[in-house]
C-alpha cells in the first residue's frame, strides 16, 4: 500500500503585527529554500540588536512546513517572548528530496542569514554575534548538524536548542527523542539516511561526508555586529551525517517559550 503525506496547511505571513506584536514576511533565498522572518515590535533602542534564531521545523524529514499554523504560531511566540529575530526555514522534504538534501538546505539558510546578502531585517536589526539554532524533532537534527558545520568553519554559534531531537538509535532500534547520540555518533545518524535513501548515504563507515569534530565552540567567531561572507558555500562538502554538536552554549540570555512543539 502506498502512503502519501498530505500537503501541510499553511498560513500567510503578515507585516501587520500579530497580537504578540510580531511582524512576519517570506523571503526566497534560492530556488529551493525559503524562510519566514519574524520581527518583534520591540522598544529597544535603534542601536540595540536582536538575537538571531534559525529555527527548523520537525516532521521526520517528510512532513510539515515552516508556514503551517502550528509553526507560524510558535515562531511568533518565540520572537515575542525571546525578543529575537526568528528565521524559520522551509527546507525540502523526503521522499521527493532524499537526505541529506534537508541538511544542505538547513546550512544554506544559515549561511544566508549571516551573510552580506541577508534580508534588511537581519542586516539592520540582527546581531550576528548572538546567533542561536533551534528545532524540534527532525528540525533539532538539522540544527545539530548546521551547528557542527558552522563550528568546523570557525563560526560562533551562541546556543543550540534541541526540542525532542530526532536521532536514530545505534543498532537500528528506531527513532527515539533524545536517543542515539553516544559513543558512536556515526551509527546513531546513519539510520534515517539509509532508510530514506536506500543506503546511498548510509553505507560503509556511516556515510559521513564531514570529518567528526570535537564539538567545540566554533573558534573565535566574528566581531560583534560584523557581517561578511560565510565559509562553506557552493562546491564545498555537504553537511553530511557526521560531526559533533558544536557550539559552546555560552550565555546569551535567550529565553524560549515552554511547551511541546511539533511531531516526530
Amino acid at each position: 500500500m502506498l502512503l502519501v503525506a498530505a500537503a501541510a496547511t499553511t498560513v500567510p505571513a503578515s507585516l501587520d503585527p500579530s497580537p504578540g506584536g510580531v511582524s512576519s514576511k517570506e523571503v526566497a533565498i534560492s530556488p529551493n529554500v525559503s524562510v519566514r522572518l519574524y520581527l518583534p515590535n520591540t522598544t529597544n533602542p535603534a542601536d540595540k540588536r536582536l538575537h538571531i534564531v534559525d529555527n527548523y521545523h520537525g516532521g521526520a524529514f517528510c512532513i510539515e512546513s515552516a508556514f503551517s499554523p502550528q509553526y507560524h504560531s510558535y515562531a511568533c511566540s518565540l520572537s515575542s517572548r525571546a525578543n529575537a529575530l526568528v528565521v524559520s526555514v522551509e527546507y525540502r522534504l523526503a521522499p521527493e528530496h532524499r537526505l541529506p538534501v534537508a541538511h544542505d538546505d538547513a546550512w544554506e539558510a544559515l549561511q544566508w542569514a549571516l551573510g552580506p546578502d541577508a534580508d534588511e531585517w537581519l542586516v539592520e536589526r540582527g546581531d550576528v554575534a548572538s546567533v542561536f539554532l533551534a528545532g524540534d524533532s527532525a528540525g533539532a537534527n538539522l540544527a545539530h548538524h548546521a551547528t557542527s558545520a558552522a563550528s568546523k568553519r570557525g563560526l560562533r554559534i551562541e546556543g543550540l536548542v534541541l526540542v525532542h531531537p530526532y536521532f536514530w538509535l545505534k543498532g537500528g532500534g528506531g527513532p527515539e527523542p533524545g536517543g542515539g547520540v553516544g559513543s558512536d555518533e556515526r551509527d546513531a545518524h546513519r539510520g534515517p539516511a539509509a532508510q530514506l535513501d536506500g543506503g546511498r548515504h548510509g553505507g560503509g563507515d556511516g556515510g559521513a561526508a564531514v570529518p567528526e569534530g570535537d564539538g567545540g565552540g566554533g573558534g573565535e567567531g566574528r566581531a560583534e555586529g560584523s557581517r561578511g561572507r560565510v565559509p562553506g558555500g557552493a562546491g564545498e562538502e555537504r553537511v553530511g551525517w557526521g560531526g559533533g554538536a558544536g557550539g559552546d552554549g555560552g550565555g546569551g540570555g535567550l529565553r524560549v517559550p515552554s511547551g511541546e512543539v511539533g511531531v516526530r
